[in-house]
């Protein structure tokens, strides 16, 4: 039996085989992070930021605030390193 995608699950599943991660240094909340390649209708799938050595998801409060660049809404993430996932708009889909 064949299974056959819809086209919102096709779109998904572009989407994530064209997700990219960046790393970048962090700063003080509604302060522009400069990630190259980000663009006002891409996704952020996940921001995780590492103080110390120790994770902390911080995606919830992340957001595309212009074309490079994404800003955290309330974490003060100055002297710690971001690791953000994108997946970038195809232009198709819901």
């Amino acid at each position: 039996m064949a299974f056959h995608k819809t086209a919102d699950q096709l779109h998904a599943i572009r989407q994530l085989q064209l997700a990219y991660q960046k790393v970048a240094a962090g700063d003080t909340a509604v302060t522009d992070i400069a990630i190259a390649g980000v663009g006002l209708k891409d996704q952020i799938t996940s921001v995780i930021m590492f103080a110390a050595g120790v994770p902390s998801d911080v995606t919830s409060e992340a957001s595309v605030t212009s074309a490079g660049n994404i800003q955290l809404s309330t974490t003060d993430s100055s002297g710690n390193t971001l690791l953000v996932t994108i997946a970038p708009f195809t232009g198709s889909g819901a």
